[in-house]
């Protein structure tokens, strides 16, 4: 997955205050292992907690990405990838309402096309 500069910057700070584990691991469990799902859980829950958060799981995040990402211009092809979604389908399925409408673009493109044709082009000839 691609970081942002201000996820690495982000990234590097926390590093430089919690080095990886022997195992070369950068977020672990307190036996310095891989933090799994149901841990990783508690961890959420208290760091909402300390920032006054409530009501905000992690999924909620995943779709703040997504959301994000499509905001910005993101393809389905991108996002899918992003969220490691099997097919862009899936993608499809739950966020092609965030993707802006494209009306006003068809129509433009239409009325170009249209608008540059020769006269005796536009429209058929009375026979």
């Amino acid at each position: 997955m691609p970081l942002s500069t201000s996820t690495i910057k982000a990234l590097k700070e926390y590093m430089s205050k919690f080095p990886p584990g022997p195992d070369g691991l950068v977020f672990t469990n307190t036996e310095n292992g891989a933090l799994r799902r149901s841990a990783f859980w508690d961890t959420w829950r208290r760091a909402l907690k300390a920032a006054n958060f409530s009501g905000f799981t992690f999924h909620d995040l995943r779709h703040y990405y997504a959301s994000l990402l499509i905001r910005h211009g993101a393809s389905v092809k991108a996002v899918q990838a992003r969220l490691g979604h099997k097919n862009a389908s899936e993608t499809l399925d739950t966020y092609s309402h965030l993707w802006p409408d494209e009306e006003e673009q068809t129509r433009t493109a239409i009325d170009l096309v249209m608008s540059t044709r020769p006269p005796e082009a536009a429209a058929p000839s009375a026979a």
